[in-house]
């Protein structure tokens, strides 16, 4: 598996999270999701890529919008020293060291708590 994929696979996961949010509101909500990623961003963007991953990530919004989440995709600069992106990369690297991705909680939770 390529980074770009590896992550994308984590944007697939964080429309996943979204999707899990029970909330009582019935007001529209946002999810934002920062992505260093250029090649998805632009994948994103051109209605002609068809690929797994990228409609995957087009299905799961559309899903959401339809339960009132507006779905956020913002471009962030790499290295530039943001803990959470650094830990993402990281985690995104070793993905493709793996012919299997294993989600680990505890890797979660500590990718989680640096953007706080």
């Amino acid at each position: 598996m390529y980074v770009y994929q590896a992550e994308q696979m984590a944007i697939v996961k964080a429309t996943e999270a979204t999707d899990n949010i029970h909330d009582t509101d019935s007001r529209r909500r946002t999810a934002t999701i920062y992505t260093d990623s250029t090649v998805t961003v632009q994948s994103l963007k051109n209605h002609r890529n068809h690929k797994n991953i990228t409609e995957e990530i087009r299905k799961k919004s559309t899903e959401l919008e339809r339960r009132e989440w507006t779905i956020k995709l913002t471009r962030i600069k790499a290295h530039a020293g943001n803990r959470g992106n650094e830990t993402a990369d990281n985690l995104a690297k070793e993905a493709t060291k793996n012919k299997e991705i294993m989600y680990s909680t505890t890797k979660y939770r500590k990718a989680k708590q640096y953007n706080k």
